[in-house]
């Protein structure tokens, strides 16, 4: 079992249309999603394909919503990609979102997430995360896209995480703006 840690810092969401996405990965992984569903409110978890999101599988995850544990724990980590894995918080696949090892990321992953399974829809959000003390200032934004095995419930969460860079991502918004005149 992973050792609780304490780190203190202040973290910030931003709920962002999905239409900020602009032309990056998030973008392409929300067409894959929102085409391959089809006429269903959610993605039929058979119908997943992950070679047609393969330019974002270091910075994907899955998560699965389970009945609790006796420990309370329901928020399985299916799979994590490469570059948003982290072990020493115990954010890795294998493991509940409940046991990540610094207690305000952790209750802040949890509540987002169920918030998620219970909504039933895709998301995206901008997650500021700053150290004390005028320390470091880390940004991703994140895409949470609703899967289900009947259709009757959300099942499982498809996430992206990419680092954000809020110039580039108003650039892109705005060119994909002006591309989308006819001129």
């Amino acid at each position: 079992m992973l050792q609780r840690q304490t780190i203190e810092a202040e973290i910030t969401t931003t709920a962002l249309s999905l239409d900020a996405l602009a032309y990056g990965r998030l973008y392409k992984l929300y067409r894959y999603w929102d085409y391959a569903r089809g006429q269903n409110r959610w993605l039929p978890y058979a119908d997943l394909r992950p070679e047609e999101f393969a330019f974002v599988w270091p910075r994907v995850a899955l998560l699965e919503q389970r009945e609790a544990s006796p420990e309370g724990q329901s928020i399985f980590v299916r799979l994590i990609g490469s570059e948003i894995e982290n072990a020493p918080l115990g954010y890795i696949a294998g493991r509940y979102i409940e046991d990540i090892t610094v207690g305000w990321y952790r209750d802040y992953l949890v509540d987002r997430y169920r918030q998620a399974f219970l909504s039933g829809e895709p998301g995206c959000d901008r997650v500021q995360v700053e150290m004390p003390g005028g320390g470091r200032l880390f940004t991703y934004d994140r895409l949470l896209l609703p899967l289900s095995l009947t259709g009757e419930k959300v099942d499982f969460l498809l996430l992206g995480i990419i680092d954000s860079n809020p110039l580039a991502l108003f650039l892109t918004s705005s060119m994909r703006e002006y591309g989308s005149y006819n001129l």
